[in-house]
């Protein structure tokens, strides 16, 4: 409810939900244009396999390079599985999400409550491929962090995914 100098303006609701119409109002193009992630499954854009032949959909791309491996021999599409997935994925804005999400203790987190958004088309069409794709993972559903609703954290088997270890070989 917002009151603003005494008067009721009404029910507002302040978060946004980073979804491809928030992607498209907030960065650059339109809507129609960015592939959105939700827990893992594309629900909006281009969910074409990784195997299209004229337009794949780039979140499958992702999976498909993950599932191939990741190791510094790993080759896809002809180049160094990493470079490619480094195509796809801004890196570094991954780590920003992570760091904030294992430091603030997020509890409803990784198992569900997360996001990611493409600039993956430069058109509506699916094969007007976005050269400079880069999926970005917007923080969302950040409530239960910091010892919400009771919760200890540290220590908590399921919940502290930073524990002190010494046995690191």
């Amino acid at each position: 409810h917002v009151f603003l100098n005494g008067l009721y303006w009404g029910v507002y609701y302040l978060h946004e939900r980073p979804d491809d119409d928030w992607a498209g109002a907030h960065l650059s193009g339109e809507a129609v244009e960015y592939d959105w992630i939700k827990e893992g499954t594309v629900r909006s854009g281009n969910n074409n396999p990784a195997s299209h032949p004229t337009a794949p959909g780039a979140w499958n791309v992702v999976q498909d390079i993950e599932l191939q491996g990741l190791d510094e021999s790993d080759v896809y599409a002809g180049r160094p599985a990493w470079d490619v997935l480094q195509d796809y994925v801004d890196v570094s804005d991954y780590i920003d999400y992570l760091i904030l999400n294992f430091w603030a203790q997020n509890s409803d987190w990784p198992q569900r409550n997360w996001m990611a958004t493409g600039h993956a088309r430069l058109s509506a069409s699916f094969a007007d491929a976005n050269p400079g794709l880069q999926f970005r993972f917007p923080s969302w559903a950040g409530e239960a962090t910091l010892g919400w609703a009771g919760i200890t954290i540290v220590g908590d088997p399921f919940y502290d995914r930073t524990p002190l270890r010494s046995d690191y070989d």
